[in-house]
């Protein structure tokens, strides 16, 4: 009986009291060029440690795996973290995925198994694109060594604002068979990191936690590429990106025995059999320069972006809150995102959005949307057009201009007109204090209190299975 209790004791705690992880999968339907994705999140705790995501027959398992962020662009709120393994169809047909498990933060998540239907190609998307394999131009590189160290950027010149992504990693060329080991890697990275990150930037690091080698060609050569560095910079002023010299320690071996098995020629646990090699890259100088002339030119964004609506028309009544958001979504630096310019009609009272911020980290870019909701007080019937109320502007890194974006909602609302007099302090301090709560709050606060209350109970039951320990011991 005892046991019982203890084992429930165990299971009850890891599951359901600590336990915030979880596994979800994409659409199972999808045509045949639509990635496939497989993602894991982890509530209130960043993801450190996840062990390998499945293969699937049919499928081709890229490389780069994404991350993302899900925030109420505060800080302050409970942080939902992604990381998300995407997976290209070969052709079509019916394929399974079986069941599997995978180990997340020290927790054991398990997921059922699915059959992904593969349909024909969706000619209003595009093809996907083969990221895999790479052809690397920079004359810069060394291409007649055998392994080389290389800082690479997306960009030699950014405006104030613009991304710039760089990546640093270990080239070794295919006709080198000299096994190597990074030395302390964890340490390594961390003095990278701040040597790399400029001083007047905003970084998105990617946290690099399994070193992957991906084919690549470098002046038409074939390389393995193991990144050993990611990350993407955000200029916060006109000052160039000066980015050193860096030193990478690796173990290696001069011979090899012909027998030797692979677990034998990457055992580097003998000092006599190894012996260490730095290898440096070459400095890299990034330009910054300033954003066109313009009165925003110090607040706006800087990247590519589309707004979007769930809705096009509402209809609200006079005197009954509603709410309206939208998404502004695209490539760029989001945690930067001011608020819309807002011109208030005189029969909608809005009270200030809370914000949701979804970012992700991969594939040599940092993207992703946040929404903006508004609390609404209709108070004089009309037909509202938002286009006219609403614009966010920002700088076109593409088409190197400012751009304006406006929602195309319109509302429709009906009823008595509402006068300012008959709205009480009291319901203003309501209709405030909605405003002031992320949507966030109610999952927080809930979860808060439902771990508090679970602990309480599995205190208790902890103390009843010392009680019935204590009586076993003492009635034996």
């Amino acid at each position: 009986m005892c046991k019982f209790f203890l084992l429930f004791l165990i299971f009850f705690a890891n599951n359901f009291l600590f336990a915030q992880v979880n596994i979800e999968i994409s659409k199972i339907r999808i045509a045949l060029n639509e990635p496939f994705s497989i993602q894991i999140e982890s509530v209130g705790e960043p993801i450190k440690t996840y062990s390998a995501f499945p293969e699937i027959n049919g499928f081709k398992k890229l490389k780069n795996i994404q991350k993302a962020e899900i925030g109420d662009g505060t800080g302050e709120g409970t942080k939902k973290y992604i990381v998300i393994q995407q997976y290209h169809p070969k052709t079509k047909g019916n394929f399974l995925l079986p069941s599997f498990q995978m180990n997340i933060n020290d927790f054991t998540k398990k997921s059922e198994s699915y059959t992904i239907i593969v349909g024909a190609k969706d000619k209003k998307k595009p093809d996907l694109e083969d990221l895999e394999e790479e052809e690397i131009k920079n004359t810069e590189y060394n291409v007649n060594a055998d392994a080389f160290l290389g800082l690479n950027t997306d960009k030699n010149e950014i405006f104030v604002g613009e991304s710039v992504y760089l990546y640093l990693a270990l080239y070794i060329s295919k006709e080198n068979s000299a096994p190597m080991k990074f030395i302390e890697l964890e340490k390594q990275l961390e003095n990278i990191a701040k040597q790399l990150k400029p001083a007047n930037a905003w970084e998105e690091n990617f946290d690099i936690t399994t070193i992957q080698a991906t084919t690549v060609f470098v002046n038409g050569r074939e390389y393995e590429q193991r990144k050993i560095f990611e990350g993407v910079y955000f200029p916060l002023n006109k000052n160039s990106f000066y980015f050193p010299a860096l030193n990478i320690k690796v173990w290696t071996k001069n011979k090899i025995a012909t027998n030797e098995s692979e677990d034998e020629k990457n055992n580097f646990d003998n000092p006599a059999k190894r012996i260490e090699k730095i290898f440096t890259s070459l400095p890299k100088t990034v330009k910054v320069k300033e954003l066109p002339p313009h009165p925003l030119r110090e607040r706006v964004a800087v990247g590519e972006f589309v707004i979007t609506e769930d809705y096009y028309e509402y209809k609200a009544q006079t005197g009954q809150n509603a709410k309206y958001y939208f998404r502004i979504s695209g490539e760029g630096n989001l945690t930067a995102f001011s608020e819309p310019n807002l011109y208030a009609p005189k029969g909608l009272e809005f009270y200030p959005p809370t914000l949701q911020q979804y970012i992700i980290k991969g594939q040599g870019k940092v993207s992703g949307n946040v929404t903006f909701e508004y609390n609404v007080l209709p108070k004089q019937a009309g037909k509202y057009y938002f286009e006219d109320h609403f614009q966010w502007i920002y700088f076109n890194s593409k088409k190197l201009k400012y751009d304006t974006l406006k929602p195309k909602c319109t509302w429709e609302v009906s009823g008595i007109n509402w006068q300012d007099k008959a709205i009480s302090t009291t319901q203003k301090d309501f209709y405030a204090r909605i405003n002031q709560e992320s949507r966030n709050f109610l999952d927080d606060n809930f979860r808060k209190n439902w771990q508090f209350t679970l602990q309480i109970l599995i205190v208790s039951m902890f103390i009843g299975v010392v009680f019935l320990l204590y009586q076993s011991f003492f009635n034996s």
